[in-house]
């Protein structure tokens, strides 16, 4: 049966299958570089590429010292789900080589298994996985064993990868992956009884419903197992596993088609056409569809119904031609580039490295094919990297765009510097201080003076100066009075009076003497403080802010040629990964096309035959 068997091909198409790219989950801490919390920030929105910038930015500025190993190990995982796979190594090896924590080690080595596991170097990979002491995180925990068992199935050391399987313990999600993976392996080994055990512990997980992760590898394990059972002639147990895959998911159109063959095994022809009567319903555009509407009027003849097998023949054939139709003009419209009109993302801002559904799909002739392309893993990686090139695009655009305000800014920020220099350089107080200097100095040697004569009146403060001036004019009066009356009482007072006043001053010089020294002392601070001052503005204004002014022009005039340099290198980079998604595309829609030919080959051919045959028994009717 040529049908069936191109059905039980569809099993081996199913590859290992993987969970997405293991987040990076941060060690539980507090927040101590508020750079650090920006980042992460950045990181939990999905702005990936927005991370991994202010992570480069304060390497370069100043380290995040304050978090441990966290902000490298993070940035050595983005720089892995990214493909930068020698960025990611020399970050995860400089961690080995430090003197980190067992638990920052573990983490390093985990990653760098990761890392070679993508590199194919599979021994490597093992031996850095053997390097982890203590157990990881439980998710990381979970994605340790189930890169371990598959580095043992691309070894081919089957039962090691079945032993690993008791090491899961928290993490359902990635066991599962692994049973699949083992149980895909083991049937294109051709061991269907071990694959089916494994196929089926998925198939019949009890999953929560929003779970969609884990029902969308259910299903996936269900259609592996079901052809699984078709290849071992088990078409009841086939039709169990179709029956669990979910009929409004992805999978729905080839369990159907799968439950049909199932039945034709059984020879049971009448529920065969009941699926497929199903699938005949569904747009024309599905492989499974297409091959539905050949399986109806093949199983027809059996059933002894030639007259409805002609019309389901003639169906075949005009559906396939109207697809073939429709399939040229796809071609024609992907050729001329509007395929990747259509692919382009909304919003180019998206720096996530997920794949966004769109919830309606582009106004394009080539829509309806977008989701059957997206279902190639290639395809997918190759849309993936094509996206990740126009986001790119967009952001050296962005930083380009940017160039001109900061110029702007720079000639500014000059012109507001030269008018403040104005007011700055004609600043009397910037030439008073020559004065202040000279007064300085004229006081210094005064009070030298009276420190040699030992003058204890000179040092007379506040009140005692206003006294000793009155004591003064009093000593003047009394000498002009001499000889004009007897005055003797009022001298005495005076000698008393100004003997008191010289006894104070006297005892009290060596600490009024200490006074006067100690805030000379300041008084030469502040004056060389104010000379500092004074210099720095010159020094300002003549050498360093010119220069800086000029530095900041050159480095602008640098990133704008290396933003230009870049934005030419994307260019090419994203013309060349367009021209490769282009072709990608049509070389699956020219494959579709060979299938569509020989599948309205064989409906012409069923047609034909089937015409004969009714002719002939036409002709030998009595």
């Amino acid at each position: 049966m040529p049908f069936f068997l191109r059905t039980v091909t569809l099993l081996f198409c199913c590859s290992l299958a993987s969970s997405s790219f293991a987040e990076f989950e941060p060690a539980p801490q507090a927040i101590h570089d508020l750079r650090y919390g920006e980042t992460l920030y950045h990181f939990y929105q999905e702005n990936y590429f927005s991370a991994i910038t202010r992570l480069t930015v304060a390497e370069k500025q100043r380290p995040i010292r304050d978090q441990g190993a966290e902000p490298e190990l993070l940035l050595g995982s983005l720089y892995l789900s990214y493909g930068m796979y020698r960025e990611a190594g020399k970050i995860f090896s400089r961690l080995l080589r430090s003197n980190a924590p067992q638990y920052t080690q573990d983490k390093a080595w985990f990653y760098l298994a990761r890392l070679r596991y993508l590199d194919g170097h599979f021994a490597d990979a093992r031996a850095a996985l053997q390097k982890i002491k203590n157990a990881l995180p439980a998710y990381h925990e979970g994605a340790r064993w189930n890169l371990l068992t598959n580095i043992f199935l691309q070894q081919h050391e089957y039962q090691q990868a079945i032993d690993t399987l008791q090491h899961f313990t928290d993490e359902p999600v990635w066991r599962a992956y692994s049973e699949f993976n083992l149980g895909v392996t083991l049937s294109k080994l051709g061991q269907i009884e071990q694959a089916q055990k494994w196929l089926g512990t998925v198939g019949q997980l009890s999953v929560p419903s929003d779970d969609q992760e884990l029902r969308a590898l259910r299903d996936r394990a269900n259609l592996a197992l079901g052809y699984t059972d078709i290849q071992a002639q088990k078409a009841n147990a086939a039709i169990s596993a179709f029956g669990r895959v979910r009929l409004s998911g992805p999978l729905s159109d080839k369990a159907l088609l799968g439950v049909g063959w199932a039945h034709y095994q059984k020879k049971d022809y009448s529920n065969a056409l009941v699926p497929w009567m199903e699938l005949r319903k569904r747009p024309t555009i599905n492989p499974t569809v297409q091959e539905a509407l050949l399986a109806i009027p093949h199983t027809l003849e059996l059933l002894q119904k030639p007259q409805a097998a002609l019309a389901y023949y003639n169906e075949a054939v005009n559906t396939y031609k109207t697809e073939m139709t429709r399939l040229a003009n796809v071609l024609h419209a992907v050729e001329t580039g509007e395929l990747l009109a259509a692919l382009k993302p909304r919003s180019l801002n998206d720096e996530s490295l997920q794949l966004r559904e769109q919830a309606e799909l582009p106004d394009s002739i080539s829509s309806p094919y977008l989701s059957n392309l997206l279902a190639s893993r290639q395809f997918q990686n190759t849309y993936q990297s094509y996206r990740e090139l126009l986001f790119l695009q967009h952001r050296l655009q962005f930083w380009q765009r940017q160039i001109p305000s900061y110029r702007l800014m720079l000639k500014e920020r000059e012109a507001s510097y030269q008018q403040k220099l104005k007011i700055i350089r004609d600043d009397k107080r910037l030439a008073q201080l020559t004065a202040f200097i000279k007064r300085r100095d004229e006081l210094a040697a005064e009070l030298q003076h009276i420190e040699s004569t030992q003058d204890g009146l000179a040092l007379a403060q506040g009140k005692e100066r206003g006294i000793l001036k009155r004591l003064n004019r009093i000593e003047i009066i009394l000498q002009h009075l001499q000889g004009h009356g007897d005055y003797s009482e009022q001298a005495e007072k005076f000698r008393i009076l100004k003997g008191l006043l010289s006894w104070k001053l006297n005892t009290e010089f060596v600490a009024r003497d200490w006074q006067l020294k100690h805030k000379m002392i300041g008084l030469d601070r502040s004056i060389e403080k104010t000379r500092a001052t004074r210099n720095a503005l010159r020094h300002s204004w003549q050498q360093l802010a010119p220069s800086t002014f000029h530095d900041y022009e050159i480095r602008l005039n640098g990133l704008a040629s290396r933003l230009l340099d870049l934005h030419q290198q994307i260019n090419i980079v994203t013309a060349e990964q367009t021209r490769f998604l282009q072709k990608l595309a049509v070389d699956k829609l020219r494959q579709r096309r060979r299938h569509l030919e020989n599948y309205l080959i064989r409906a012409k051919y069923g047609l034909t035959r089937l015409y004969d045959k009714l002719h002939k028994d036409q002709r030998g009717a009595p």
